[in-house]
């Protein structure tokens, strides 16, 4: 092994080193240090080589950053560098850095397609408040998502909720349709006229009852 203290990690653009072969022998805390000279490094050039004094070794660190932020790394202690620089040993860490890459690429476009639905999900939900919140009169549209995973499932109760409010905010509206007849038919003097429909809502039946009650004693005192 022309390198034996060579070693491949990610990092954020805050330092956070969350791809390490010694993640867990070292941890998040122990190679945060590193993961922010690199950081730090890649704010005044994206691609290079920088040094850097870790663990009590010197370390020579080749980097880049993929355009979505994150940054691919190859670390190795000086003294190996020193016994082993030639042009295999370069060819060798640009390769091990561009299947990194590639593979790094890969990866963030599974993790979007995997949280695609989220997406959407999120954006049923704030047309159904706007629906909720009378902003809009129209309902969402159903996302009718078929996977069996939490995305589906939440997506199944949020559709069923929406059909739900629709139905009562339909009743509702009908319910103050036939009131405001009511109304209309008691401010000419037409008492006794009782309302019909009914609501889903307890609150507003509750409204309905009393207005007939007040209705039938106004229609016995004319």
């Amino acid at each position: 092994k022309e390198l034996p203290s060579l070693q491949i990690f990610l990092t954020d653009s805050n330092g956070e080193v969350f791809s390490h072969n010694d993640l867990e022998k070292l941890g998040k805390e122990r190679l945060k240090p590193l993961g922010e000279a690199v950081a730090k490094a890649v704010q005044t050039k994206p691609n290079g080589r920088m040094e850097f004094n870790f663990e009590g070794k010197h370390k020579v660190i080749y980097y880049r950053q993929m355009p979505f932020g994150w940054i691919i790394a190859a670390e190795a202690n000086d003294e190996d560098f020193t016994k082993a620089v030639n042009e295999s040993l370069f060819a060798s860490m640009s390769i091990a850095l561009i299947l990194l890459a590639l593979g790094s690429v890969g990866l963030f476009f599974v993790i979007v397609h995997f949280f695609k639905p989220l997406s959407a999900i999120q954006r049923q939900l704030d047309d159904f408040f706007a629906f909720l919140n009378h902003k809009v009169s129209q309902a969402p549209k159903l996302l009718q998502l078929k996977s069996k995973d939490e995305f589906g499932l939440m997506s199944k109760v949020i559709d069923e909720n929406i059909v739900q409010t629709e139905e009562m905010l339909k009743q509702d509206s009908e319910l103050v349709v036939e009131v405001v007849g009511v109304v209309d038919e008691a401010k000419q003097g037409r008492f006794g006229k009782s309302i019909t429909h009914n609501s889903p809502n307890p609150q507003t039946n509750e409204l309905k009852n009393a207005l007939n009650e007040m209705g039938n004693a106004l229609c016995h005192l004319v």
